[in-house]
């Protein structure tokens, strides 16, 4: 169970911590994507993966105005990309977590590859599923900007919600699993739109970008995860090579899109462990 009475909240009372099991292990940090929570995001893979809680000690992030009926949020109050990375960093130090490895969907891989840039050697491994290291482009920037005046004027809207669920779910998911599809749309329209706006751009306005020949440098290993049917499967594959050959490892998952971790949760139990065995203790144990 979720310790939800142990939860720390950023000086800005922004984003927000919770912890799943003993924290005497080591840690590992999930981050999910936008228009998800820990909860969907993570509890799939985290039910077929049971022995993470008897190696790890969970730390969730959750980012402010993004559960289910919430509040405005105030003009200015979602932090800018640069404050998400200070403030999971205030989280952290709040717990005396002093290294970690982390596991980010979509936004929350990418999310957590810029944290491992901007403070390096506190984490050491991460799983990366379905995210990009590379920059915003002008696609991605103007569909952003478009979605948040979507959102705002309009609310949550059949345009963005389809966008999200082919962004996660394979056709093939689609088309055989549509109670699990329709699950995904229930939460979507339970969000605030003007918040989902707020932190659509601000990871669409993600600074400063990583240089391609910085990736070679980093002080972390890096297990990419990427379902076939991914939208980013070309960006993801050819910056994957621009990882150090020997701190990477690559998993391509059949009849997937990016959502992996509720798609297809249980192709990870080996490959993860093989992906701790390198990381050496304490990770495997």
């Amino acid at each position: 169970m979720t310790d939800l009475e142990n939860q720390t909240q950023t000086a800005k009372e922004h984003m927000l911590l919770t912890i799943e099991g003993d924290r005497t292990l080591p840690a590992f940090v999930t981050i999910p994507d936008v228009g998800l929570d820990s909860e969907n995001c993570f509890r799939p893979f985290l039910s077929e993966n049971v022995e993470l809680l008897q190696k790890f000690c969970l730390y969730h992030i959750h980012f402010p105005g993004q559960t289910p009926n919430s509040p405005n949020l105030l003009a200015g109050q979602f932090p800018t990309f640069t404050e998400i990375l200070a403030q999971i960093k205030f989280l952290l130090d709040s717990n005396n977590v002093t290294n970690f490895i982390g596991c980010g969907v979509g936004a929350g891989g990418t999310i957590l590859l810029h944290f491992g840039f901007t403070y390096p050697r506190i984490m050491k491994g991460l799983v990366m599923v379905s995210a990009t290291p590379m920059p915003p482009g002008w696609t991605e920037s103007l569909v952003a900007k478009v979605d948040q005046l979507a959102l705002e004027n309009v609310g949550m809207n059949e345009i963005v919600i389809r966008q999200f669920l082919s962004r996660w779910f394979s056709s093939q998911t689609m088309s055989q699993k549509p109670e699990l599809v329709q699950q995904y749309r229930d939460f979507l329209t339970k969000l605030n739109p003007h918040n989902l706006g707020e932190f659509i751009q601000s990871f669409a306005s993600r600074k400063p970008p990583i240089a391609e020949e910085t990736l070679s440098k980093a002080t972390f290993e890096v297990f990419v995860v990427i379902g076939e049917e991914s939208g980013h499967i070309d960006d993801i594959t050819d910056s994957f090579h621009l990882f150090d050959v020997h701190q990477r490892a690559k998993l391509e998952v059949e009849g997937c899109s990016g959502l992996v971790t509720v798609e297809q949760p249980k192709v990870f139990s080996e490959p993860l462990n093989l992906f701790f065995q390198g990381l050496g203790e304490p990770y495997s144990k």
